[in-house]
């Protein structure tokens, strides 16, 4: 068993996430977030898997950190 296969995490839907550049502009800005471990940004499902330390990050919390890009992430 893995770290992160015991380490919690959140998904959220990410509807304009279409290729890598998406995925790696998604991962930066959310793995810049306070307590995040690691993240996984996967363009062919359009989800975002966030690891976490204390709390789960918020929908809201996450489009906090991304506001000067064009994606927006909503609850799965």
């Amino acid at each position: 068993m893995g770290l992160f296969s015991r380490t919690p995490s959140v998904q959220f839907s990410v509807a304009n996430m279409n290729c890598g550049h998406c995925e790696a502009k998604i991962t930066e800005r959310v793995q810049s977030m306070p307590g995040v471990s690691r993240v996984k940004a996967d363009s062919s499902s359009k989800k975002l898997e966030i690891w976490y330390a204390d709390a789960a990050p918020t929908a809201a919390q996450v489009n906090e950190a991304l506001a000067d890009t064009d994606y927006r992430v909503q609850d799965c």
